[in-house]
């Protein structure tokens, strides 16, 4: 369960330390909206995967799916969000994934 709470907390600081970076994920986005959203989307649920973040991800789409308006992520690109992620997971690195 800590695991779950260091995500929270982590997603916390960022969004106090980078005030303007959040974004809003809507359960029905506007048409011009969503296709951005859903790439944004996409790219924090490759995230949370790879991290090991398997039960946030589960919480998050049963939100979405069952009547959530949407979520507040704390960018739109989680590897401005993880360092340590994108460093792992940038593109030049992604030919395992292909």
């Amino acid at each position: 369960m800590a695991k779950v709470q260091d995500i929270y907390g982590k997603i916390l600081g960022y969004m106090q330390d980078h005030p303007g970076a959040a974004v809003a994920i809507m359960a029905r986005p506007e048409p011009e909206n969503a296709e951005a959203e859903k790439h944004i989307w996409e790219q924090w649920q490759a995230y949370l995967e790879r991290a090991g973040e398997k039960r946030t991800l589960r919480a998050w789409r049963n939100h979405l799916a069952t009547g959530g308006k949407g979520l507040t992520l704390p960018c739109a690109n989680p590897m401005e969000f993880d360092r340590v992620y994108a460093t792992t997971f940038s593109d030049r690195n992604r030919y395992w994934d292909k």
